[in-house]
Formats: structure tokens, C-alpha cells, sequence
């Protein structure tokens, strides 16, 4: 992690960067800041001010359900109704990009649910993704 000048505090992918230069300036790791509290609203550690937390509920089928119960995608996931053919799961958590993205590869075994914001979202991905296949 790095701290701007602002004060804000961003990760850096380590896996990306090309060069580096070695500078006088030094970074001070804050005590106060636990990252695994830090990053607990959001999948990955993109800390995108865009979104809140909220309650999201998907409805997800299987094979998925079964990769669900086994690996869930954040420590909030609880399964708030189990049917035979399909499971519903609560999070608490910024539904940002990269927990979108996590229910998009899920293709066809997922529904979002809630919140309508998300739902419409998903749905406006997957058209995009149709269009440039036709």
C-alpha cells in the first residue's frame, strides 16, 4: 500500500510495475491500519468510493452453488434459502467492480436479486457481451 499526499491510502499491484527508482522519500506503515479490517467491505482491495455497502442477494445454481458453499466469494456470504435446484446468498459488502465481475463469470447459474442497481447492471454487461458476439 501507498499513501498519497492527499492522505489517502492505495494499493499498488506489485505484479505490474515495469521500473522503480529509489528515492529519498520514505513511507511509514500506519499501525492503526489492519489491512484484512481495511479492505472487509469489498472483494480484492479496490477501495472504490462509488460504492457503499449494502445487503446484496443473488440466486445461484448449480454446479455454482456447490463452488459457493465450498469457496465463498467474501466472509459475509451467509445462504439465506436452499432449494433443491438453487441456494440464495446474502452479502454485506461494496459490490464494486471486481465482486461484479466475480458474478459475472458465473454466467447462467446466477440472478441477482437486490439491490435493482446491481441486477440492472449485470444485465446491461451481458447485453453488452451478446451484442458483440452477433
Amino acid at each position: 500500500m501507498s499513501r498519497l499526499e492527499s492522505g489517502a491510502i492505495i494499493p499498488l499491484a506489485l505484479d505490474r510495475i515495469l521500473w522503480a527508482d529509489l528515492t529519498a522519500d520514505r513511507f511509514e506503515f500506519d499501525p492503526e491500519i489492519e489491512p484484512s479490517t481495511y479492505f472487509s467491505d469489498v472483494v480484492g482491495v479496490n477501495l472504490d468510493s462509488d460504492y457503499c455497502l449494502e445487503r446484496v442477494l443473488v440466486k445461484v445454481t448449480a454446479p455454482q452453488r456447490n463452488y459457493l458453499d465450498n469457496l465463498p466469494l467474501h466472509h459475509t456470504q451467509r445462504a439465506v434459502e436452499t432449494a433443491e435446484g438453487y441456494s440464495i446468498y446474502e452479502y454485506r459488502l461494496c459490490p464494486e467492480y471486481e465482486f461484479q465481475h466475480e458474478l459475472m463469470r458465473m454466467g447462467e447459474s446466477i440472478e441477482v436479486l437486490e439491490p435493482s442497481w446491481l441486477r440492472h447492471q449485470i444485465k446491461t454487461f451481458a447485453e453488452k457481451i451478446l451484442s458483440s458476439h452477433q
